[in-house]
């Protein structure tokens, strides 16, 4: 038999695909929040190369979590599209991670037991590219994979599902491929502006270019409340994580923020001036 002949016959269905998934190089950042209540790291996934389990053909997505500024570890995942779904091996077999529907399919998340269920169906263009936006429900007592999932680049919230209401949601900040460039993900608070790669410093933000007289904090909030500073007319906004308005208010100096009557979890302050965002901060509520 001819094994190179063999080897491509496996392949070709991976590649006749009309779904585009994880091509070679591909990259997604996402927040790394740690252990340390003061900074947030970053993580990375990269599809690094093609191989086969049992029959399937399927890339190869090398996962390097930033546990600190200094520490890391590598974990491999295994991943195929069809042309509805993204399967992701799990262990022992292949689990539907992502489905690409229609609004009211349904379909169980990686093997946990959580269905998630498209909501609604939108698009957006990047960088020339026109991509469906699936909003999926999906939450219960125990994981949450509820959010926006893009067409050919995934979850903006999580890669894979999480524990609900966490703290340690994971944001994407940008994904990259030879197709569609680099996408600065606009769907966590930061509007298209953050850095790929960093460390934030999460002690207190200054905001408004170099007004240091503007700032807010703390950005931990353990009472149920943060202070914004200002020294000039601003529109302050508190968000979700998926870009939902929850508050508005024009405040003119000192304004405390209540978010008592809100779920401990990750929030978005956006602070503007006329039509022009200066920044945002992410803070996050513990309950004490």
């Amino acid at each position: 038999m001819n094994w190179k002949l063999f080897t491509l016959f496996l392949l070709l269905p991976f590649w006749a695909l009309g779904q585009v998934w994880a091509p070679i190089g591909a990259k997604w950042t996402y927040n790394q929040n740690t252990a340390n209540p003061y900074y947030t790291t970053y993580t990375t996934f990269e599809s690094v190369s093609d191989t086969v389990i049992g029959a399937q053909s399927c890339r190869v997505i090398k996962e390097t979590e930033r546990t600190s500024p200094a520490d890391s570890n590598e974990t491999l995942y295994f991943m195929y599209p069809d042309s509805a779904y993204v399967y992701n091996w799990h262990g022992s077999s292949w689990c539907p991670l992502y489905m690409f529907g229609a609004v009211g399919d349904s379909f169980e998340v990686n093997c946990t037991g959580l269905m998630a269920h498209i909501r609604s169906i939108d698009t957006i263009w990047i960088n020339g590219h026109q991509r469906r936006v699936f909003q999926y429900d999906a939450g219960s007592m125990a994981i949450d994979f509820s959010g926006a999932v893009i067409e050919g680049i995934g979850h903006t919230i999580s890669i894979f599902p999480g524990y609900d209401n966490s703290i340690f949601a994971s944001p994407l900040r940008c994904y990259e491929d030879t197709t569609i460039g680099l996408y600065k993900s606009t769907y966590n608070g930061e509007s298209g502006n953050q850095d790929c790669e960093e460390v934030i410093n999460r002690t207190a933000i200054k905001v408004l270019g170099r007004d240091t007289a503007t700032t807010i904090a703390p950005i931990i909030i353990t009472e149920g409340w943060t202070r914004v500073s200002v020294s000039a007319p601003t529109e302050v906004s508190l968000y979700t994580m998926t870009g939902q308005l929850l508050w508005h208010q024009k405040v003119t100096n000192s304004y405390r923020v209540d978010l008592t009557s809100y779920q401990d979890g990750q929030y978005v302050i956006s602070l503007s001036q006329g039509n022009n965002v200066r920044q945002s901060a992410r803070i996050i509520k513990i309950s004490q």
